[in-house]
């Protein structure tokens, strides 16, 4: 059965030219939700089997269980692990026994984070997670508000996790980094926690000065890739990086929002989340 929605984006697809709002087959749906294998391409699939299949159901509450849900809408549903929210300045989800370190005021841009403020989140578990996940993602919006330490180059953590790869204990995270050149770039870093070395330094994209807001999301695939769809303008630029396999099996183990071990500059938080998307 066709919704009233349904209809309206069907004709809408067929009158113009919009990406993805044809109704997907079995087939077609099953493979986008990570479960291949279906071989029916002459039926479309229903708001209820796609739920079934894998399917974000927050992304179909318009449709009827047997109404047929436009391509847009069938996402693969994702589980939130940690989410920080800078306006109330509060962990609205898995942030239990979080420890706060330096003053950290709420605003209505986001938290405004001291120098050297931040919180330590001891254990957030995704162990058993990295036998389903297809993507881990870190979200994060936010600026540097005033960066004291004019020493080039430097970095400046923004936030971290303490992650397990692989049979080695490694640190990821977003970073901005001042490089030598007086340039200022959002970054994704690994450090090997044994020797304290960078074991890969992604530059995301560059901003056009310190105190640019930005938002990164960086999705770390479960084939070993690292996919970031993000900008200082929220103009989205998406690129893939092949890091041949080096990170998988991850399991969180300790999160850091701001400064905790290193110093940190002011800065705003917006907003902070984990997520993992499973197959």
């Amino acid at each position: 059965m066709f919704s009233e929605r349904g209809i309206r984006r069907f004709e809408k697809a067929n009158t113009e030219t919009v990406m993805s709002k044809e109704f997907l087959t079995v087939m077609d749906a099953s493979n986008k939700l990570g479960l291949p294998g279906s071989t029916n391409i002459y039926t479309f699939i229903t708001k209820g089997a796609a739920i079934t299949a894998g399917a974000d159901p927050d992304l179909l509450t318009g449709y009827g269980y047997n109404d047929f849900p436009v391509d847009d809408d069938i996402q693969i549903g994702s589980t939130l692990l940690l989410r920080y929210d800078g306006p109330t300045n509060t962990f609205t989800r898995g942030a239990v026994g979080a420890t706060k370190k330096g003053t950290i005021t709420a605003g209505s841009l986001g938290a405004t984070f001291a120098v050297n403020a931040g919180y330590n989140i001891d254990k957030i578990t995704t162990n058993g997670i990295s036998k389903t996940w297809s993507t881990f993602r870190l979200f994060f919006r936010g600026q540097i508000t005033g960066p004291s330490d004019i020493s080039l180059p430097n970095f400046y953590p923004m936030c971290s996790i303490l992650a397990y790869y692989g049979g080695t204990d490694r640190t990821c995270g977003i970073d901005v980094i001042r490089k030598s050149d007086g340039t200022w770039w959002v970054t994704f870093r690994v450090i090997n926690d044994s020797t304290a070395t960078a074991y890969l330094t992604i530059d995301l994209f560059q901003l056009p000065s310190a105190t640019q807001g930005f938002t990164a999301i960086v999705d770390l695939k479960s084939d070993g890739n690292i996919y970031h769809n993000s900008s200082y303008s929220d103009n989205s630029a998406g690129v893939v990086y092949n890091t041949n396999g080096s990170i998988t099996n991850m399991r969180n183990m300790q999160v850091i929002l701001g400064g905790w071990s290193f110093s940190n500059p002011a800065m705003i938080v917006n907003e902070f989340k984990i997520e993992t998307f499973d197959k």
